[in-house]
């Protein structure tokens, strides 16, 4: 049954005439957890490599179809999220360079170089990027997976939620938001050195 597959029962007369396949799925190696990969070689050595298979591999045989998707998915949506990414980021930065000028001209009047108005611009994006991750993980945790976990009970589908990779979740993604981050803000905090003592004005 948990193949799928229907059975059929016969007489006696057809007795070897087919062969039965027994799955049988997630049971547990009883050992400590750092023989357990010597066991389970051990077992496929005798039973076989199609016998003796890993509940990921069976995840990933019937749930392949999908993943490979998924995967593709994610891809796109990874470049469209970079590239909207890039324009946020420099349409912020332009815009806060442009309100701030004046303010930015008093300072290099008063002795503070170019590096050190870039270096207080990208402190400042960096806690805005900071508290961003934060709250899309609180988010995440809490609303996404109770509006997904609502979506897939009107399909009967109880307990699900997402399951994160906490490396891709806490260093990957974030690095990658960062590293775009950081190019774009280098970019856009070149207009800096054109800032001048005669861009002070009366608001």
């Amino acid at each position: 049954m948990e193949g799928g597959e229907a059975g059929a029962i016969a007489g006696r007369e057809y007795s070897g005439a087919s062969k039965d396949v027994t799955l049988v799925t997630n049971l547990l190696i009883d050992a400590p957890k750092k023989e357990k990969k010597r066991y389970f070689e051990k077992l496929q050595e005798i039973y076989g490599d199609e016998t003796i298979v890993a509940p990921i591999d069976v995840y990933k045989d019937g749930m392949g179809y999908v993943t490979d998707i998924v995967d593709y998915l994610k891809i796109i949506v990874t470049i469209l999220m970079a590239f909207v990414l890039i324009l946020n980021t420099g349409l912020y930065m332009s815009v806060d360079l442009a309100r701030e000028t004046p303010g930015i001209a008093m300072l290099k009047s008063v002795g503070f170089s170019n590096d050190d108005i870039k270096r207080w611009h990208m402190f400042r994006m960096l806690i805005i990027l900071v508290v961003s991750f934060i709250l899309a993980y609180i988010l995440e945790y809490t609303v996404v997976n109770l509006f997904a976990q609502m979506i897939f009970l009107t399909f009967g589908i109880t307990r699900f939620h997402f399951i994160s990779n906490p490396i891709e979740a806490c260093v990957i993604i974030p690095g990658i938001v960062l590293l775009i981050g950081y190019v774009a803000m280098k970019i856009c905090l070149m207009k800096v050195k054109n800032i001048n003592i005669w861009n002070i004005r009366e608001d």
